[in-house]
């Protein structure tokens, strides 16, 4: 069976859990350098409102504050990495109906559909961000969409309409 060819990092680009788990190391990563460049620089770091003052002394603390931060925020993309990975490497895909499709008003889309796989029907539903997919305005309730799902694990799935036209998986 021929592999389809979708782009693990397209996908981590697109995926919500994967981008705050990127914006919270960056936000920690920022933070770090800020309050640490502050207490280099100036020998302490100071809040606006003036209580809470940071020295040299307490620069290890913050670092492995940090640090600890990072290393979950790490955890958590390389746990989306692999199980994107792992749909990409069992895949198989198959036809599914949309139930519910809604948009919201900040083009945020949330979709309800169903497919069948090895005679048991699977439900499922997905919060999609607004602007990063390709669904159309025209899909509507009862429309098909292709679904590549772990043939391992029937539950896992990855929308394929989301990321390549349905010609280019056949």
């Amino acid at each position: 069976m021929e592999k389809r060819k979708i782009n693990i990092y397209e996908i981590l680009r697109t995926d919500q859990a994967s981008k705050v788990f990127v914006g919270i190391f960056l936000g920690l990563l920022l933070v770090l350098i800020y309050v640490y460049g502050s207490i280099e620089i100036f020998g302490g770091y100071r809040t606006r409102s003036g209580g809470f003052v940071t020295f040299k002394k307490d620069a290890p603390f913050i670092i492995s504050l940090h640090l600890t931060g990072g290393v979950i925020c790490i955890i958590g993309i390389l746990t989306r990495y692999i199980y994107f990975k792992n749909i990409l490497t069992n895949q198989v895909l198959v036809k599914g109906v949309i139930k519910k499709l809604s948009y919201n008003k900040s083009n945020q889309v949330y979709i309800e559909f169903s497919y069948f796989y090895n005679e048991h029907n699977y439900k499922k539903k997905k919060d999609i961000g607004g602007g990063n997919y390709k669904i159309s305005q025209a899909e509507k309730d009862g429309s098909d969409i292709n679904i590549l799902i772990n043939k391992n694990k029937p539950g896992q799935f990855i929308i394929a309409d989301l990321y390549k036209s349905a010609r280019s998986f056949y």
